[in-house]
């Protein structure tokens, strides 16, 4: 049996190896027929690991054109390769092995079919810029934009948290002059809260973009306390009497009016500010004077000035001197009233002597030949009487008593004339004597 058994495995040895080896070569060939060796390219997003190592020495990197996956190609059966995505690939870049010219080899793994693929070995980069690092902190101011209602303002802004934290490129935080936090008050006659994203800002005012900047706090809090607003006239008042022969001219402060802010209770009854009379003592004063005061200091409790180029108002005194002089003026400029039914009134002289009192420049200007005044002679009978005229004068003269004379006489009867003797009329030329 074991003689039959032996010579049945190597009878024609040679013929069943090449048989076995046919029968192998054909089943590798059927193999290949129905799922095929290919190549395909895959992409995949580059993970950065150790960035660390850059942030720790106060250093920032960023990829090159925002670039961050790579294609590389795999070779494996078509049973396999069909299954696969980008995302069967984790493709890592190491800033540990960060090159001088800011390259980063980029490694490549299948995390399945790891033993049944095979990936390219060309090398892959990822490129980055490395810069320096700079991390500051900013003040953030309040601000409004828009017109609030009408007769109302903001009184104040405040930002919670008033302080963020920058961190970003170098050449971008260091360009940030200040930071800016707005509040729409459109219409608004009451206190506005509103959160909002603060806005960076260089030293010329344009706006700096933020997307490579990173800050502790994406928004603010901004608060804006509106208060009733409303000009108010100036009212100085004067204490004191003026040394004689001078006379107060004007009185002017500037501004004439300020705009102040306060509660509404308080603003109400607001109508003017006056100045008092201890500030503009005319005992003390000589010649023309200034002075400045603190407008706040006569504002009441509850009241500011809106704006700190008010606070201060300046008070300007003008004095002139006052003269008096003596002018004659003709009677005939003078008119009689008011003369008793059936008497006739004169003036006893031609001139009437006046004494005028008032500022230098405006007696300069007066003209006694067309100066003009009334008498008044009611109730005077015949005879001569003293009367007292009233003369038209300028505001800013004035002039003391006026006594001139006037006769009062009865009018005279008028005088008739005596009766004309009447002639015979005379013939016409060419009339014919009549015959004797």
């Amino acid at each position: 049996m074991a003689g039959k058994l032996q010579n049945l495995l190597f009878n024609n040895i040679g013929l069943k190896l090449l048989a076995f080896l046919f029968a192998c070569m054909l089943w590798l060939v059927v193999i290949n027929v129905d799922d095929p060796t290919q190549s395909r390219n895959f992409t995949s997003t580059v993970s950065i690991v150790n960035d660390d190592v850059l942030t720790g020495q106060g250093k920032y990197y960023e990829i090159v054109n925002g670039n961050n996956t790579v294609t590389f190609r795999v070779t494996a059966r078509r049973s396999v390769i069909e299954k696969l995505s980008g995302s069967d690939f984790t493709a890592t870049a190491d800033l540990n092995y960060l090159e001088g010219s800011g390259r980063v080899p980029i490694d490549i793994s299948a995390n399945r079919y790891s033993n049944q693929l095979s990936i390219s070995s060309k090398l892959h980069y990822l490129l980055v810029t490395v810069g320096e690092k700079l991390n500051s902190n900013f003040i953030v101011k309040g601000t409004t934009q828009g017109k609030p209602a009408n007769g109302f303002d903001v009184n104040s802004v405040t930002v919670t948290p008033n302080v963020i934290t920058v961190d970003g490129p170098k050449d971008i935080v260091s360009k940030i002059s200040s930071v800016i936090a707005v509040c729409d008050i459109t219409g608004m006659s009451t206190d506005v809260s509103e959160s909002t994203m603060p806005l960076f800002y260089d030293a010329d005012g344009n706006e700096i973009v933020k997307d490579k900047l990173s800050v502790n706090v994406e928004t603010v809090e901004v608060a804006v306390d509106m208060v009733m607003v409303k000009e108010v006239p100036i009212d100085v008042q004067t204490g004191g009497q003026l040394a004689e022969g001078l006379e107060l001219e004007s009185i002017t402060a500037n501004p004439s009016s300020i705009r102040v802010k306060g509660e509404s209770e308080k603003m109400n009854d607001l109508t003017s500010i006056m100045i008092p009379p201890t500030v503009i003592d005319l005992n003390t004063i000589n010649g023309n004077f200034e002075t400045s005061v603190d407008i706040g200091t006569y504002l009441p409790d509850g009241v500011t000035v809106d704006s700190s180029r008010q606070a201060t108002v300046r008070i300007a005194v003008k004095l002139v001197d006052v003269d008096t002089r003596e002018y004659a003026i003709p009677t005939a400029n003078l008119k009689i009233d008011n003369v008793k039914a059936g008497c006739t009134a004169a003036f006893t002289d031609e001139m009437v002597k006046v004494q005028l009192t008032g500022l230098v420049s405006a007696l300069d200007a007066v003209d006694p030949h067309t100066m003009k005044g009334r008498v008044n002679a009611e109730g005077l009978d015949e005879g001569k009487h003293i009367v007292e005229a009233v003369l038209s004068l300028e505001d800013n003269v004035t002039v003391g008593a006026v006594a001139c004379e006037i006769t009062i006489a009865a009018e005279k009867p008028e005088e008739e004339a005596p009766p004309q003797e009447q002639k015979p009329a005379e013939a016409p030329p060419d009339a014919q004597a009549p015959e004797e």
